[in-house]
């Protein structure tokens, strides 16, 4: 098997779990979808050598990913929430830990539902216009009738809660 195809079955056989941390660390959907492309295209078509070992390949594409993400919100801070650094080296780590086992990614999922039903109907209901509903931070703020700030800072503070309260019940599991 040459250098390409073995470039292609690694990334088709992580795929989804690039997905995933694309969609983690860019918030609105279409824009993920788009860092997913550049990111697809840096891997299959533009990275001169993959890892040797396939095991450090998916620390190397999320490497790829986070570099891509990490211009997009260069290019959109003006209108949109840059996350803090905390948090993406915490999701960094969080798919570390999951490379090498699904069961940890069944449960990080399970632990995020509990913990969005812990969240106050309020913070809930910010998430999804934010995240689902694809709306802005001012767009937020004139419907629930808070300032541009208190949603940013609303998000952030949750975004933190969620992921320490995951990191929490992975450490009890």
């Amino acid at each position: 098997m040459n250098d390409r195809e073995r470039k292609t079955q690694l990334f088709l056989q992580h795929q989804d779990m690039l997905a995933e941390y694309i969609h983690a660390l860019v918030a609105h959907s279409a824009d993920a979808d788009d860092v997913f492309q550049e990111t697809a295209m840096a891997i299959l078509h533009n990275a001169p050598e993959i890892p040797g070992d396939p095991a450090r390949f998916p620390a190397w594409a999320r490497g790829v990913a986070r570099n891509k993400a990490l211009r997009h919100w260069r290019t959109k801070k003006k209108d949109r929430l840059v996350p803090d650094t905390r948090i993406v080296e915490a999701l960094g780590r969080a798919y570390e830990e999951a490379d090498s086992n699904d069961e940890i990614w069944r449960q990080r999922r399970s632990l995020l539902k509990a913990c969005l039903n812990r969240l106050a109907p309020l913070h809930r209901k910010i998430l999804d216009l934010f995240y689902a509903q694809e709306l802005k931070t001012r767009q937020i703020s004139a419907m629930i009738q808070r300032k541009d700030a208190t949603v940013r800072m609303i998000l952030r503070r949750v975004r933190i809660a969620l992921s320490e309260c995951i990191q929490t019940g992975m450490t009890a599991v």
